[in-house]
């Protein structure tokens, strides 16, 4: 009924295995010590550390995307209750530390700085019949956006923070990069 999952030293040898449950459509992040497994559409997140040790495992409603920080803090993208889509950031012990619900616009895809203190999402809306995407980007220490990058009429594919917190948007007809800054 579950699957396994094998962590292994910088010399190849396996220095732990444990136990993951998911179904056809598991994800899989690891970045750092720590390893975010979750089913696309499923109802849960289990981070587990390097020793193989479950840290939590967050229920939500139906995950549309999920990442990973360095420290073990992770972003979750789902559906939401009353609105569109809800963004929301754990801690490594799995306790809530930001909440962004969305009632307009939906939200396709999401991305946590390495140090956990910025995320982001693409938000798709519409101008004059046509799509339009656009990057939101916010401190988890604050409700409001810091930045807001129009994308376009265009699909984002993936969204990403670099080692030096840029954010990267990948998209059907662009590349774009921003920072905080702008």
């Amino acid at each position: 009924s579950g699957d396994a999952v094998s962590f292994y030293d910088a010399d190849g040898t396996v220095s732990a295995r444990a136990e993951i449950t998911g179904g056809e459509d598991l994800a899989l992040k690891s970045r750092g010590d720590f390893l975010l497994a979750y089913e696309i559409g499923g109802p849960e997140l289990t981070l587990l550390d390097s020793t193989g040790r479950e840290r939590c495992t967050t229920a939500v409603t139906a995950v549309f995307d999920a990442d990973l920080a360095k420290n073990g803090s992770f972003a979750v993208l789902s559906a939401g209750d009353g609105c569109r889509a809800v963004l929301e950031v754990y801690s490594p012990s799995g306790e809530l530390r930001f909440r962004h619900s969305s009632a307009t616009r939906d939200l396709c895809a999401c991305a946590i700085s390495p140090d956990g203190s910025f995320v982001s999402a693409v938000a798709l809306g519409q101008e004059e019949l046509e799509l339009s995407a656009s990057a939101l980007l916010f401190a988890t220490d604050s409700a409001e956006p810091v930045g807001e990058l129009p994308l376009g009429a265009q699909l984002v594919y993936d969204l990403a923070f670099l080692e030096d917190d840029r954010l990267c948007a990948v998209g059907e007809t662009s590349l774009a990069f921003f920072t905080a800054e702008g």
